[in-house]
């Protein structure tokens, strides 16, 4: 598995991760696309959107957002 993360702060580790909004999803699966795109051995593989988020206690949130056209950012 391809696993692309999203480190965010703030003060505690669930608001971390309600802050990537969408539109940073959005952001973030277009960067896997064309990541993807340049390694083609890697597309071949599971790709994940994780985030960790840092408060007083950092957090890994495993397959936290799964963009439905994460693919499209390549095109």
């Amino acid at each position: 598995v391809v696993c692309f993360i999203e480190v965010k702060q703030r003060g505690d580790a669930r608001a971390a991760a309600e802050s990537v909004a969408p539109r940073q999803q959005a952001r973030i699966a277009r960067a896997a696309s064309l990541y993807l795109a340049q390694r083609p051995a890697l597309a071949q593989h599971g790709v994940r959107f994780d985030i960790v988020a840092v408060g007083p206690m950092p957090r890994h949130f495993r397959d936290a957002f799964r963009p439905d056209d994460w693919r499209k950012g390549a095109a």
